[in-house]
């Protein structure tokens, strides 16, 4: 499947690639100079392969609370939420953002769950209406410290006054486009939901703005070292049916005093047992630990990497995986089998990298 910007992508040289069944950019300039653009200055991303479902109707909301972990009962129009859904095992079958659009609710899924969390949601609605918006609505992606200056040559000064985890209208060749503050890179940054037919020429106006600010595109390899870095997890790698929001690092996004909602009695169950960590975990060498390593010490198996690269923030190898408990306090030394040799590394707390977002209250 091509998204709206595909022409755009082979016109600025990227390298295209297939991912979950979408054709997107891995990288134009290189993902190193795209990360280190990011963290500098800002870069666009194309995000319109992420699912869209809007869900509507007086039964929304209780649909919502009853299917995901997070407490939405206080959240307010104009704001959007983080939360997961869990099948009744507590295995995580995706991790979503939720946006209170007023009279309707629109969920935000990975690409490779669009499909399961629509099923979900429009299999146990009542008195709602799902509809996946997916291919009607597009989005594009302005991370880093410059992304509000770029933002506000294309969009208006209005949106200066969003605030992180907010959202609002605003007015693009007479046709309203939503821009939340949210991103996953871990730079300051906003995500910009607008109709398929505008999305070139919105992408095309902010890379021209952008252009002043030093801001290029950027792919799907300067978005993985990006979001490694700042800690986030990757469906996939991180959180899958496997894993739970315990073990994750998740459970601050589990609410259960909010009532019933599906996987509830199987994570009381979990709750406050001994859980293996998703924890970081730093190098001594220029070995890159990989998805799928195993993690040892005395030679015993005790984690397994579910993501590592080389962090060009902190010019240092990094990687994230899941440890056994007894093994995952923060400077521990254990190995790493990388290619058929133990590479010593030390347990560090996630994230690696931290940049202040902007708060308005």
């Amino acid at each position: 499947m091509k998204t709206p910007l595909y022409d755009a992508h082979l016109e600025l040289g990227a390298r295209m690639v297939d991912y979950n069944g979408w054709v997107l950019p891995l990288f134009y300039s290189g993902i190193i100079d795209e990360h280190r653009t990011v963290r500098h200055s800002a870069g666009i991303f194309d995000l319109s392969h992420m699912g869209r479902i809007e869900i509507s109707g007086e039964g929304a909301f209780r649909l919502l609370q009853e299917e995901t972990t997070n407490d939405i009962s206080s959240l307010e129009p104009g704001k959007c939420r983080y939360s997961l859904i869990c099948d009744e095992s507590g295995g995580i079958v995706d991790d979503i953002l939720i946006y209170h659009c007023g009279g309707s609710c629109l969920v935000v899924a990975n690409a490779v769950n669009r499909e399961a969390v629509y099923e979900r949601l429009a299999g146990n609605g009542k008195n709602v209406l799902i509809s996946d918006v997916s291919e009607p609505v597009s989005m594009a992606a302005v991370q880093g410290p410059e992304s509000e200056r770029i933002a506000r040559e294309v969009l208006g000064d209005g949106i200066t006054a969003l605030g992180t985890y907010r959202f609002s209208r605003f007015n693009f060749m007479d046709a309203a486009v939503t821009a939340s503050r949210t991103g996953y890179t871990g730079e300051d940054g906003f995500e910009i939901f607008i109709e398929r037919r505008l999305c070139r020429r919105l992408w095309d106006e902010l890379m021209s703005a952008g252009g002043k600010f030093g801001m290029k595109p950027a792919g799907l390899g300067a978005r993985d070292t990006l979001r490694m870095e700042a800690g986030m997890r990757l469906y996939g790698s991180e959180l899958g049916l496997w894993t739970n929001p315990f073990e994750a690092g998740l459970e601050r996004f589990v609410s259960f005093g909010k009532g019933w909602f599906r996987g509830r009695d199987a994570l009381l169950g979990l709750k406050g047992k001994r859980h293996k960590k998703l924890k970081g975990i730093e190098t001594f060498s220029k070995a890159i630990p990989r998805q799928g390593c195993k993690i040892f010490k005395d030679g015993a198996v005790v984690g397994e990497v579910t993501s590592g690269s080389y962090s060009p923030t902190l010019d240092k190898i990094m990687g994230m995986g899941y440890i056994e408990h007894d093994f995952a306090e923060r400077g521990t030394l254990l190995e790493v089998e990388i290619r058929g040799r133990m590479v010593e590394v030390r347990v560090v707390d996630l994230p690696f990298y931290k940049a202040g977002l902007k708060e308005v209250k």
